[in-house]
């Protein structure tokens, strides 16, 4: 290393081979894995069999690196998106969908899933991958859009077109789905006719569910100073709260964590007297109400 003045300091050191497995190396011996503009591919070590990609015409791949355990085939996606990838006995199909350019507004189409992207959208060149199953086991419709691993810049909107029929729409909406399908955050959505649409700054995993679950309210403190409750939702989660006395408002604290609300007196010298009304909605429109009188 040189400065500017001609000033110079050297470093001298030595690599040491392991034959430790790394750690992003399956232990099953294949796995894919796509890192910016390149879909990594590791399989077996076998070294007389080459990579069959299908894109959908056939190329073979010549293997780039090898290490101890495996092989290792790089493919530039820019060069065009592969439908599966073949070796021996291992063959995986892929879910890539379209090359969507950052900078510009740009709309994908297909029969399950609409995605409009927006100028602001996107860091870089997004390698869509997209793809829609039914779970009988958890009875759910799953929408993949997007690997949840690549950040989004700015909102996209997405239209489900679920093939179910949901009887009760204003009580389905989108939620995300983790990797053992089972429901995760809340989205929401809005639905026009047969299909529903949502913004979000995540890629990743979604489905449409009920909510038929209203929120519930525990009474904790109830006096004439003080008015105390826990409230929660386990699906959709909370949208709003009001508290009343005798028909006045009342306002109420909130925190998040320890799902509790709690009064803040307006005039500190009037007591709490006379029938106090709880009413808290979950964002599906579901409410719970309680209801309590306070005698002096």
């Amino acid at each position: 290393m040189i400065d500017t003045y001609g000033n110079n300091s050297q470093i001298t050191f030595t690599l040491i081979t392991s034959d430790q497995r790394p750690e992003n190396e399956s232990q099953s011996g294949n796995s894919i894995h796509v890192q910016n503009n390149t879909l990594s591919v590791q399989t077996i070590k076998n070294d007389s069999l080459d990579l069959n990609v299908y894109i959908p015409e056939h190329i073979q791949l010549s293997k780039s690196y090898e290490h101890k355990y495996s092989e290792y085939y790089l493919w530039d996606l820019r060069n065009g998106l592969p439908k599966a990838v073949e070796k021996g006995d291992f063959y995986k199909t892929l879910d890539f969908s379209d090359m969507v350019p950052s900078g510009i507004d740009y709309s994908y189409f297909s029969n399950e899933i609409d995605i409009a992207f927006y100028k602001g959208s996107l860091f870089d060149t997004l390698f869509l991958e997209t793809s829609y199953h039914q779970d009988s086991l958890e009875n759910l419709e799953l929408f993949v859009v997007g690997s949840a691993t690549v950040p989004l810049k700015r909102n996209i909107t997405v239209t489900l077109k679920p093939k179910r029929v949901y009887s009760g729409p204003n009580q389905a909406a989108v939620f995300r789905v983790n990797s053992k399908n089972q429901l995760g955050g809340y989205v929401g959505g809005e639905w026009k006719s047969d299909k529903i649409q949502f913004n979000t700054r995540n890629l990743g995993r979604f489905t449409i569910a009920y909510d038929s679950v209203p929120p519930q309210i525990k009474p904790l403190v109830i006096t004439s100073e003080e008015l105390k409750f826990r409230i929660e939702d386990t699906l959709s989660g909370l949208d709003k709260y009001e508290c009343y006395l005798n028909g006045e408002w009342v306002l109420m604290n909130y925190d998040y964590k320890r799902k509790m609300i709690w009064s803040e007196k307006l005039d500190t010298e009037v007591p709490f007297e006379g029938i106090v009304k709880l009413i808290v909605t979950d964002n599906v429109n579901n409410k719970t109400e309680y209801e309590t009188k306070i005698k002096l």
